[in-house]
C-alpha cells in the first residue's frame, strides 16, 4: 500500500517495532551505550540522533526501555524529519525527546561533535 498517510506510517512502523528484532536491536543498543560508559568511553550524557525520526515510535520504544533497564543512563534523544506534520506528531508523542525540523541530507542544525549514537529506520 502507498505509505503517504503519518497515521498509516505510524501504525506500520508500530507494528515493526513489536517484533523480537527490534526489541532485541534496542537492548543490545542500551548494553554496548550502558558498558561503554562504564568504561568511560562515552561522556556524561548520551545523545542520539534519530535521522528520519517519523511519529517517534522507535523514539518511544527505545526510551521506554531505557527507563525501564538502565533508568540511571543518561541520554539526550533528538528526532529530525524534514516534515512540520510529523514533527508535532513527534513532540506529541515522545515527551523526553527533542525534535528539529531539518533536512537529513544537511543536518545544518546539528554540531559534528554533539552526536554519540546516530540511528535511522526507514
Amino acid at each position: 500500500g502507498n505509505r503517504t498517510s503519518v497515521n498509516l506510517q505510524g501504525k506500520l512502523f508500530q507494528k515493526k517495532l513489536n517484533n523480537s528484532f527490534l526489541s532485541n536491536f534496542i537492548n543490545k543498543l542500551i548494553i554496548i551505550i550502558f558498558k561503554k560508559k562504564q568504561k568511560n568511553i562515552l561522556k556524561l550524557k548520551i545523545y542520539i540522533l534519530d535521522v528520519g525520526c517519523g511519529s517517534g515510535n522507535f523514539a518511544n520504544q527505545f526510551l521506554k526501555l531505557r527507563n525501564k533497564k538502565r533508568s540511571n543512563l543518561k541520554t539526550k534523544y533528538i528526532g529530525i524529519d524534514a516534515s512540520e506534520e510529523v514533527g508535532r506528531f513527534f513532540k506529541s508523542n515522545v515527551s523526553q525527546a527533542k525534535f528539529i525540523l531539518d533536512n537529513a541530507e544537511e543536518l545544518s542544525k546539528i554540531r559534528n561533535d554533539s552526536i554519540d549514537i546516530l540511528v535511522s529506520f526507514h
